[in-house]
């Protein structure tokens, strides 16, 4: 029977396993192939808009898109209910494919779908920015401007309470080519004559006779005319104005950042920090200081904001660095700060339970995973940062790095999330195996309950598949250790076997990933 059951052992990872449904993924190795709702999410929480080591941007996108038309064709509603949720919850680190996605699904579903859609346009774009981008993705995709368009926007404005809807069309007057005077004359919204009165100061972009309407108005026409920065500041006060309404001249003086701390939604506070700290505020010990670092780390304010995991973790690298990483200027930087904002990182989290189980957390850091990302952090410093919130929460666990050999990163859980980042930047080398871990726990006889790989899913240089060692192992300890495959590219293609219940796929950078880890592991 060994010379049977021999072929299949050793079928290298460039080969496809006998009897199964495998794809060659983009570095030429074989692996399984998702089912277009699990690479839904992948593309509503990850998105295309950069590229990876192996495709371009462009392809990522054009694939999904394709992806999600079809969905929309065969069970439309259940594709807007996935945007929405993952819209809603701030699972993404941006909302841009959800918009896009509900662009499509407003186009290319039925009638019902497309109202359905259109129903629902204010739970997923729900800022001015938002509905310009919806309004842009419908163009670019020849939507058009029918009936349900105009209604869907026109409602947009019409069911939104006075205070918010002045508040999203002073602060975000014009973006993606977009204005509110282009959206109002092209869906015609009528209402009561405060509203319709709003409406004519936007498209005539006139709001001075409307400033007894709302105080908030009085204080957008004051600044606009303002000369001085003191005048800036206590208008601010006055007013409770928002950045995105003073004037650009005075956005580097103290006495008006000072007076924005507390106008500033924490998402604002957060990528501006470098810029609050260029202005002479938050030095050590200081008062300002003591007042952003408890923003930072309240976590009842980090929920209701809906702050990203993601967004934490580029600018407490970019916090840290002391300089931005576009653009000039550059700041002392305060560490009480950059500890709060690894507070803030955790906390952005959706709560999990831990499962007091054992973990073997493999992060690869192949060639393939410096590539996309972001800018500044690439797919493996994410990686690490995600894997050290399940190293916090789970207290049995062991973090290591990998690309075709084994390679300890030195990370624990005790480590901050710049050494974290520290630890895993410029350490990214050779080929992909993603059964490292596993081969490595094999050999040194170590017991896990749960392997949680981080990985772009591109593996090629292994002897054999992921999913072959991974059974070898659960022979060999008599175990039901679980693989969880954690992936970070918004491709079809996994390594865990669709059809082993003890394997799953996730999704990297959603910010329930530690409590769905948990739920997994612990079922």
């Amino acid at each position: 029977m060994k010379n049977y059951t021999q072929h299949f052992n050793s079928v290298p990872q460039n080969e496809p396993l006998p009897m199964k449904d495998m794809v060659k993924n983009a570095a030429g190795g074989y692996v399984y192939k998702i089912n277009p709702w699990k690479r839904l999410n992948r593309f509503l929480i990850l998105g295309t808009e950069n590229s990876t080591f192996y495709e371009g941007s462009k392809k990522l996108t054009l694939e999904n898109a394709q992806i999600v038309k079809d969905l929309v064709k065969t069970n439309g509603k259940a594709v807007v209910d996935n945007i929405i949720n993952v819209s809603d919850k701030g699972l993404a680190i941006k909302n841009d494919a959800s918009i896009f996605a509900l662009a499509i699904a407003s186009i290319h579903g039925s009638d019902q779908v497309r109202k359905y859609a259109f129903d629902n346009l204010n739970k997923v774009c729900r800022t001015g920015t938002h509905l310009f981008q919806f309004a842009e993705a419908r163009e670019a995709l020849n939507g058009g401007w029918g009936r349900g368009m105009r209604d869907a926007v026109a409602n947009w404005y019409l069911e939104m309470p006075l205070q918010n809807m002045l508040y999203q069309v002073l602060k975000y007057r014009q973006r993606e080519g977009w204005s509110h005077r282009d959206l109002l004359r092209l869906s015609h919204p009528y209402g009561n004559d405060t509203q319709n009165s709003v409406f004519q100061a936007i498209c005539k972009k006139d709001w001075e006779n409307l400033c007894s309407i709302n105080p908030l108005i009085a204080g957008f026409v004051a600044v606009q005319k303002a000369t001085e920065e003191k005048e800036v500041a206590r208008l601010i006060e006055t007013y409770f104005l928002p950045r995105e309404f003073i004037p650009t001249q005075f956005l580097t003086s103290p006495f008006v950042w000072n007076a924005l701390l507390a106008t500033t939604p924490l998402t604002g506070l957060i990528r501006n920090l470098g810029n609050i700290s260029k202005a002479g505020l938050i030095k050590p010990l200081s008062d300002s200081a003591r007042y952003v670092i408890q923003r930072l780390t309240d976590e009842s304010a980090i929920k209701k904001a809906r702050i990203h995991p993601f967004s934490v973790l580029i600018a407490s690298k970019t916090y840290a660095k002391g300089s931005s990483f576009r653009g000039s200027g550059s700041w002392a930087v305060n560490n009480k700060i950059v500890e709060a904002l690894d507070e803030t990182f955790e906390k952005s989290f959706v709560n999990a339970t831990p499962t007091n189980k054992r973990h073997i957390l493999g992060v690869d850091v192949s060639g393939s995973m410096s590539w996309g990302g972001s800018e500044i952090i690439t797919p493996a410093e994410s990686a690490a940062a995600m894997a050290l919130i399940t190293a916090r929460l789970e207290k049995e666990s062991y973090i290591m790095g990998f690309s075709h050999v084994f390679k300890d990163l030195g990370i624990t859980a005790k480590d901050s999330l710049n050494d974290v980042l520290s630890k895993t930047s410029n350490q990214n080398f050779g080929g992909t195996d993603t059964s490292v871990a596993i081969n490595w726990a094999i050999q040194n006889h170590i017991e896990t309950d749960v392997f949680v790989i981080y990985t772009d899913n591109e593996t090629w240089a292994g002897k054999g598949h992921t999913s072959v060692h991974m059974e070898a192992y659960r022979r060999r300890f008599g175990t039901k250790t679980k693989l969880a495959v954690v992936a970070f590219t918004a491709t079809n293609r996994s390594i865990a076997d669709q059809e082993d219940a003890l394997s799953m796929d996730f999704v990297g950078l959603s910010s329930d990933l530690p409590k769905a880890l948990s739920a997994f592991v612990d079922e």
